[in-house]
């Protein structure tokens, strides 16, 4: 993870800097520019649930790791929502940035958000044991996954009724 933080902060210092007065090719899409401006949002607002329900409900003992399991929250919908939250954050730089050089750095970050991801999973069994391996069962990795088991628990919930 500290790999894939360092690069994406890479992409925003150089970009920022070099003001795309760079020696690699830049484009300029507005429609591209404005859906990565949009997906800052939903990238910001997963950083920051996480970093509140780590400190509230975790007892943090460094910035993004605690001594509890966290179960609610934005952490009862999305397993790793730090994790999510920078690889959006690193797709909206690509498209706000527009440049090979953005393309390469965050490709990187999301592929080590990626290990990162996987990593933990086994960092979070040694950690809490059987409760992570419960949690893990009953939250997705990915939200669309939440989405889909709702819709399918009211589905199997809406069959037992009718049955009745």
């Amino acid at each position: 993870m500290h790999i894939g933080l360092g690069l994406f902060f890479t992409i925003i210092a150089a970009e920022l800097c070099l003001m795309g007065k760079t020696p690699w090719p830049n484009f300029d899409y507005l429609t591209i520019k404005i859906i990565g401006f949009v997906l800052y949002a939903p990238s910001a607002l997963l950083i920051i649930m996480t970093f509140i329900a780590l400190n509230r409900k975790g007892k943090a003992t460094q910035l993004t790791e605690s001594s509890q399991l966290v179960a609610s929250g934005i952490f009862g919908i999305i397993r790793q929502p730090m994790t999510l939250g920078i690889a959006l954050w690193s797709i909206a730089l690509i498209m706000t940035f527009q440049s090979i050089f953005s393309l390469m750095l965050g490709v990187s970050v999301i592929l080590c958000m990626w290990i990162s991801a996987r990593t933990e999973i086994d960092y979070n069994i040694r950690k809490f044991g059987e409760a992570y391996t419960r949690y893990a069962q009953s939250v997705p990795i990915r939200s669309y996954e939440y989405n889909s088991r709702n819709r399918l628990n009211k589905l199997e919930s809406n069959i037992k009724l009718l049955s009745l």
